[in-house]
């Protein structure tokens, strides 16, 4: 072959190596983007599960839960629905400050009649602080504190203070979200014996497809006063549907594991909540 010859064949190879189809190398996606919202923990109200990351949104709830309670007329269920908005707003990925508000609470029980009552639920009022990393990144360490009010217009109960605080860690990894969180419960009041608990909180999510979501999260309560309490174990599957980007609707159930009527254990030992939110 000549030397013209080899120099054509040589120009033709760089030719087709540069005008190549480029094919994509399968990589991971560490952090999120701004166009796939995280998820976020669906919110039972009465124990919300914690994560690091800070995040804005509104929505409304509605919850139902169940307890069995143990009184002078024997032993009854005590059953509580609830609708409320809740709505948080983290300025510039540095505080994150939230409300929860029950506006219409309505509880009844098998004790038969007048033993219904329709009120004002307890607000929840939210503040996270975050320490390391950043919320749409692969890492986010906050400081949270939430305080519940005995803000109630009636009486199922529900006089009493709660009082959460602790750390909390995120981390993403292209569609899947996980967090852990350690931290105290306290209960104060409410006409039961007051309760303070060592909790632990560990949650996975991942966005499946633009349209769908699923989490599931656990909670573990250590009593530290009373000492020598049981357990408290609740697990919280639920799936999300988002019909626009930002716009979610949550379905998902918090089950008490170990629940033995206690209200430490959730206040029910079950409890369905369906919430819609728009996150900004």
């Amino acid at each position: 072959m000549t030397r013209r010859a080899l120099s054509a064949v040589f120009v033709v190879m760089v030719i087709s190596v540069v005008a190549a189809p480029r094919v994509a190398s399968a990589q991971v996606t560490l952090g999120q983007t701004a166009s796939a919202p995280m998820s976020q923990p669906l919110d039972v109200m009465l124990f919300p599960v914690e994560i690091g990351a800070l995040s804005s949104h509104v929505g409304l709830q509605f919850g139902f839960a169940r307890a069995t309670l143990t009184g002078l007329r024997g032993t009854a269920d005590l059953n509580v629905m609830n609708l409320g908005l809740q709505a948080q707003y983290a300025f510039a990925d540095i505080v994150e400050v939230g409300i929860n508000l029950p506006f219409l609470v309505h509880g009844w029980t098998s004790f038969g009649a007048g033993a219904a009552d329709t009120e004002l639920g307890n607000i929840r009022l939210d503040v996270k602080v975050k320490l390391l990393g950043s919320s749409r990144g692969m890492f986010a360490l906050s400081a949270f504190a939430n305080t519940t009010l005995p803000t109630t217009s009636g009486d199922i109960q529900r006089d009493f203070v709660l009082l959460q605080a602790g750390l909390a860690a995120t981390g993403n990894i292209g569609p899947a979200t996980f967090g852990a969180a350690l931290g105290t419960f306290a209960l104060i009041g409410g006409g039961n014996t007051d309760i303070v608990l060592f909790n632990a909180d560990i949650f996975g999510a991942a966005r499946l497809h633009r349209m769908f979501g699923v989490q599931v999260a656990m909670q573990i309560g250590v009593p530290i006063e009373p000492s020598g309490g049981e357990v408290a174990l609740s697990v919280m599957p639920a799936v999300q549907f988002f019909p626009i980007d930002n716009l979610h609707i949550d379905a998902g159930a918090r089950i008490a594991i170990t629940d033995t009527g206690k209200l430490y254990t959730t206040g029910g030992r079950a409890a369905l909540v369906v919430a819609a939110a728009y996150n900004f």
